[in-house]
């Protein structure tokens, strides 16, 4: 069974005020929108650090293509 983690972030007072007018607007609290945001930051260093390390796989040999005579 996976547990609830509590972590204390520091904000400035007008990054704060504009997270919390941003949730009162989508009628969402503080806490599920940077849920949300911690998320989406998650999946996309992941998918980033995917991505670069499959640079440094081996790729198949392609043909290349070359035109010649225009």
């Amino acid at each position: 069974m996976v547990s609830d983690t509590t972590i204390s972030v520091t904000l400035t007072a007008d990054l704060a005020e504009r997270l919390a007018a941003l949730a009162r607007d989508d009628g969402r609290s503080v806490e599920s929108c940077l849920q949300e945001a911690v998320s989406d930051y998650v999946t996309s260093r992941e998918d980033f650090a995917e991505a670069v390390a499959a640079l440094d796989e081996p790729q198949p040999e392609r043909p290349f293509l070359r035109v010649v005579g225009e």
